[in-house]
């Protein structure tokens, strides 16, 4: 008997909601294994995450930090911090400044490098991570002065995320004590595998198989998760417009219309 066209499950989640999938799997495991003890000294590890667009690298990084702030209640304030680099951060001072914005420091208080530091210290704590969002546009000396600053000195790993052409300028400028380092943390992913687009339908409802196949070709492309949620988020629209249930047909209009708009 052939599969209806008229998908007529109930989503799990909203497109839109996060979905931990295989590759944000990933991720989190090279967060964790950075920040695991190296030595007796207790400095921390690097995490290089790096890959094209709508993979989830930013969404995952955001979960992850919720997910350890309730861990730890009041334990450390900010065990998992998160920075979206601008291109301004040039100097350590600068970048310094952007981490105390995301944990809510006036940093214009402290005049010495100790003290800052130690502010560093205190309210992410040994063992704690700061991610660096949109890494490509740090100097290549000052993602090294963050390895020494963070890692070797305060115990707090560090995670550098990226575009695919930021982890080959990484490569190309040899910076060993960074890439060597995260060996064993660094997940490079230029597409969502058909593993991610599976767990994302299984979690919308979806198992129409034709849907299925359209969203595999949209959902492993070019914007890959992003722009398969988009799509799926206005092919809902479609169908309760018409007060029905989503068909392919809906889904077909709905990456059509897309592609108009962007």
């Amino acid at each position: 008997m052939n599969e209806p066209e008229v998908n007529k499950i109930e989503p799990v989640c909203k497109p839109g909601d996060f979905v931990i999938t295989p590759t944000a799997t990933r991720y989190i495991e090279a967060f964790e294994y950075a920040r695991r003890p190296l030595g007796i000294w207790g400095a921390r590890g690097v995490a290089l995450v790096y890959g094209g667009s709508g993979i989830s690298k930013t969404e995952t990084a955001r979960r992850y930090q919720r997910m350890e702030k309730e861990k730890v209640k009041n334990s450390l304030p900010f065990p998992v911090v998160f920075v979206s680099c601008t291109g301004r951060e040039l100097s350590i001072r600068n970048i310094y400044s952007a981490v105390f914005r995301a944990i809510r420091v006036e940093e214009m208080r402290y005049n010495k490098w100790g003290d800052l530091e130690q502010t560093i210290h205190d309210r992410i704590g040994r063992g704690g991570i700061v991610i660096f969002d949109e890494a490509q546009s740090l100097p290549f000396r000052r993602m090294d002065d963050i390895r020494k600053d963070f890692c070797d000195c305060m115990g707090v790993a560090v995670a550098f995320m990226g575009n695919t052409t930021g982890y080959e300028n990484l490569i190309a400028a040899r910076l060993t004590q960074i890439t060597q380092r995260a060996t064993a943390s660094t997940v490079i992913v230029d597409h969502p595998t058909e593993e991610d687009v599976d767990v994302v339908l299984e979690a919308w409802g979806i198992k129409n198989k034709g849907i299925r196949a359209r969203a595999l070709s949209i959902g492993t492309g070019e914007g890959g998760l992003r722009v398969m949620s988009e799509v799926f988020a206005l092919a809902c629209s479609i169908a309760r417009a018409k007060e029905a249930a989503l068909t392919l047909d809906d889904f077909n209009l709905a990456a059509a219309k897309h592609r108009i708009v962007k």
